[in-house]
């Protein structure tokens, strides 16, 4: 289950914001940033089972309840190898990306430091089987869970859950 570290302080969430902006979707961090509780939170490889993400390996653009967990993705990843070398439209989930920080995590022994979770519950046509959904950090997730074919001795990680 996901660990709750400490809440961020208004201010430390506003340096956060700034320090982000450059290298992530502002509009989306600023969304995510701006709720009146944001965590740092330890996420396990069973978390993984409860978090959403808006695409998979699919080249269609999916309806918000047929979204998978990131556990599903990274299996159907493994089954289907070519992903790695598809790029998605509208953005999606892009094979070339996610194997980018996949090689990127196993090079250099890397985790994922800047990916941004929500409740699932705040989105209610959203796939009832997540408890979260990612809002920022998605290709990260899936490529840490690639790089470490998700063995629990890699996690947990740490990242943001905005509530």
């Amino acid at each position: 289950m996901i660990e709750i570290i400490e809440e961020l302080q208004r201010d430390a969430a506003e340096r956060l914001l700034a320090e982000l902006q450059e290298d992530h979707d502002f509009g989306s961090i600023q969304d995510v940033l701006n709720k009146p509780h944001v965590f740092r939170v330890k996420i396990y490889a069973k978390d993984f089972d409860d978090i959403l993400i808006n695409s998979s390996t699919e080249l269609r653009e999916l309806q918000q309840s047929e979204y998978p967990n990131l556990s599903a993705v990274i299996r159907s990843i493994i089954a289907e190898d070519n992903f790695l070398n598809r790029i998605h439209g509208n953005r999606g989930l892009s094979g070339i990306i996610v194997k980018k920080y996949r090689d990127e995590f196993l090079k250099n022994n890397l985790k994922p430091e800047s990916f941004f979770i929500v409740d699932r519950i705040d989105y209610p046509q959203m796939n009832k089987n997540g408890l979260f959904y990612v809002r920022d950090g998605m290709h990260h997730l899936v490529a840490y869970g690639l790089a470490t074919k998700m063995n629990e001795d890699a996690f947990p990680i740490i990242g943001y859950y905005c509530k």
